[in-house]
């Protein structure tokens, strides 16, 4: 009886031992809100790295405003969350080429950093490599 007893409490020790700890998940942390950081153009070590946001709108819309050269340009598009992967499509209102259309993604950690963050152009004229942090 004593080993049944025994075995009983070792079975219920490495069951309650295996338990992890829960790691707050990124959609546990809001995406909406302002993100600010920098971005440099791939193929373009000759330029310092560039200021860049996202003002991300819980009705699945953005605007985002950056700087080339000294330029401001702002885009307007959509945006969604799948898992921690943020992709957008965003399309140029000022500054630069309009329209411009490009796409974006990045990875949204619960520490709320944007990271690995990638933005192409459509007409395959160009890429950047993007990192940004939520304000609050």
């Amino acid at each position: 009886m004593k080993s049944l007893l025994f075995l009983f409490v070792i079975i219920h020790l490495v069951l309650l031992s295996s338990c992890k700890e829960e790691v707050q998940k990124p959609e546990d942390t809001n995406i909406i809100g302002f993100w600010e950081g920098t971005y440099i153009t791939i193929g373009r070590p000759d330029l310092d790295p560039q200021y860049i946001n996202l003002l991300i709108k819980e009705n699945g819309t953005l605007t985002n405003e950056s700087s080339y050269l000294s330029n401001i340009r702002i885009n307007t598009g959509t945006w969604n969350l799948e898992g921690n992967k943020l992709m957008f499509q965003i399309s140029n209102v000022y500054g630069g080429e309009v329209p411009n259309p490009q796409t974006g993604t990045a990875e949204f950690d619960a520490e709320g950093h944007l990271k690995n963050g990638i933005i192409k152009n459509l007409s395959g004229t160009g890429s950047a490599e993007f990192e940004m942090v939520k304000r609050k």
